[in-house]
């Protein structure tokens, strides 16, 4: 009778463990779960020295069912959806002289969970309309064409005029190899060259 009852007392420890670790589990899941995909809030950014690091923008707006990323260094927005979920980094062209571009490069929450951390969305470029047109991948002694030479021979979906300043897209110099954020690596990056023709000036 005496074993009976302890073995009575052993099952039901075995489903005590195995309902603590459910609990503790699903509870996990939720907190991370609701990490990756919390809305972000406008934080104001102001541009910091280059000799100190710069973190990522989180720069989602919403004014009721509309969506922006807005780049307050640059004054302007661009309406996209809520699950794209930018951020980004603005580098000013004193931060870096040999290049003749503002740039800001953009990243997703979604993609800080792995290795894929250095891994971005690709960036918009900023060149002030009578600038030659910097190509990063130029070689020397090779005269660039103006902005407006360059946007001439691209189509209007590449590129913007927002006031005196001409915005193109480049994309990510990094490629995430995860077998899971690669391919959000990838969408964000359509996504993100797709949206730019609807910036604007606030």
């Amino acid at each position: 009778m005496a074993h009976n009852q302890q073995s009575g007392f052993a099952a039901l420890e075995a489903i005590l463990v195995v309902v603590i670790l459910l609990i503790v589990g699903g509870a996990s899941w939720f907190v991370w779960h609701n990490k990756v995909n919390s809305p972000h809030t406008a934080v104001s950014s102001k541009a910091v020295q280059s000799s100190s690091p710069k973190l990522p923008t989180t720069a989602a707006t919403n004014e009721g069912s509309t969506y922006y990323l807005r780049i307050a260094e640059w004054g302007v927005k661009i309406v996209y959806q809520q699950s794209l979920q930018l951020n980004y980094q603005f580098v000013d062209r004193s931060d870096f002289p040999e290049y003749p571009f503002d740039y800001v490069t953009l990243s997703t929450p979604r993609m800080t969970y792995s290795g894929c951390q250095s891994s971005t969305l690709g960036s918009y470029i900023r060149f002030k309309s009578g600038d030659a047109y910097y190509d990063l991948n130029n070689v020397k002694d090779v005269v660039d064409p103006t902005v407006k030479e360059y946007a001439s021979k691209l189509a209007s979906s590449d590129y913007v005029i927002a006031g005196d300043y001409y915005y193109f897209y480049r994309p990510p110099q990094t490629i995430c190899n995860d077998p899971i954020l690669g391919p959000v690596q990838a969408q964000g990056s359509a996504e993100a060259k797709a949206i730019l023709p609807r910036l604007v000036a606030e």
